[in-house]
Formats: structure tokens, sequence, C-alpha cells
């Protein structure tokens, strides 16, 4: 994340290419066997300074910089205040559902208003689909979920060879396979938490709902005491090094 409010944009811009250089290249050092490519997620100020960042990555023709995302915060005013020439409330929409708000006008004097204020309690959630919607098309997805749980769901995301992930904006034909070996989510527009995670085990009895969240938490120990070993092994690496150092 980037300091937006950086009186000096450019020199922001260059310490953080030079962070996410340096978290690259250990990632790199640390696998050296593997040497694992970390996808890195960075957010910068000025549009040249993604170029900068790009070409800095291109060694021994390969490009370590291509799965990398570049979050260009002046693009983003840009793209957004030319759209919202043709959406006027483009912009309060979008802010809405990026941020937080629980301050609700009940006694709003106009109808518009008070659906105004109730809806800026609404928030983007990416979540996991459930089993249950297998060989469904995502328009009957849509419609079923915005049945029972009022939540709006306007994108997919799909996990596809190579870890290589893609989201699909409102594909209404598309027809979803394999949800659990493709790691499908997605994404939603609703009132909270609770709301969206109900997304996971739709239309699931309640014994497979019992299953599924014992099969979740078994699954986040198992990811958590990996990390935990690979990080002793991180360790007692550096440690092997340092000795052989001295």
């Amino acid at each position: 994340m980037t300091n937006m409010k950086s009186r000096d944009p450019i020199g922001m811009d260059h310490k953080n290419i030079l962070t996410g250089l340096a978290l690259k290249k250990y990632v790199i050092d640390a696998t050296e066997k593997k040497k694992i490519n970390m996808r890195l997620c960075m957010q910068l100020i000025k549009p040249e300074s993604k170029q900068h960042y790009r070409s800095s990555l291109i060694t021994n023709k390969r490009n370590l910089g291509q799965h990398d995302q570049i979050i260009i915060v002046e693009e983003i005013k840009m793209n957004l205040i030319a759209k919202s020439c043709f959406s006027p409330g483009l912009i309060a929409l979008v802010a809405n559902l990026i941020t937080s708000s629980n301050d609700y006008n009940d006694e709003a004097e106009e109808q518009w208003l008070e659906e105004y204020t109730e809806g800026m309690g609404h928030e983007i959630y990416r979540v996991k689909l459930s089993e249950k919607m297998e060989r469904k098309y995502f328009k009957d997805i849509a419609r079923i979920i915005y049945k029972k749980t009022k939540a709006v769901v306007f994108a997919i995301e799909v996990t596809c060879m190579k870890d290589k992930t893609v989201v699909r904006l409102n594909p209404s034909d598309f027809l979803v396979n394999n949800i659990q070996e493709n790691d499908v989510h997605v994404y939603a527009i609703c009132h909270d938490k609770v709301m969206a995670e109900s997304i996971e085990t739709i239309e699931m009895t309640k014994e497979e709902r019992s299953r599924y969240f014992i099969n979740k938490d078994q699954k986040t120990k198992e990811d958590k005491l990996f990390l935990e070993e690979q990080d002793d092994n991180e360790i007692l690496s550096s440690s092997d090094d340092e000795m052989a150092d001295t």
C-alpha cells in the first residue's frame, strides 16, 4: 500500500518498487531449488511507475513480474471520473461498495434518501461457491442466491491449470463445473459477512453443512501448521547458512 497523501508521489513509488523487488528477491533466494516467483500486489501513484517496475524485473529473457498486480491510483481516479460523465453517481456507488458504513438515517424524509443510506451498508464479498451449484449456469446460480439470501452475485472466479486465476463478470451462460477442484469463488454485493458466508452452504442439508464446516476448520488448521513448519524450516536454514559463513 502506498501513501496517497504523499507530497512526493514519484519518490513514494520508487520506495514501494524497491521494497517489492527486495521481497521478490528474498522469496527466490529462500526457495533455491524451486525458485518460486511470488505474485506481488502493489499500489503505486503515478502511471509511469508501472513501466519502471515491469522493466526492472525482466532478466535473462524471463519476466518475473508478468503475474504481478499493479494498482495505479491516478489511473483509477481518471477512469472513474471519465465513466461518471456517462453514468452519474458511479463514483458514489463504488465508494460505498468498498467502504463500510452503518450510519443509517431511519427518519429520512424522502424515499430515495432512505434507499441510499440503507444501501451504504452493502459491500463486496468474495466467497467460496457451494458445491450444490454444480452443473448450473451462472445466471441460474445468481437467481438462486438472490432468492435465498438477497445477495447480488455479479462475478465468478475460477482457478485453472497451473494455478492461473480467471475472473469473469456476469458470464450468464457460463456452466459451472468442478467447483471443488477449480476452487470456484463468487463475488457478491450484500449487507454483511454472515449473509455472504451463507452462500458457501446454500441448498445444503443440515448434515452437509456440519460436514462442510468440520472439513473447513480442519483445512484451516492444516494450512496454519504448514505455514508454521515453513517458517521453522526457513529459520533453521538461515541458522545453518550463518554457521557455514562463520
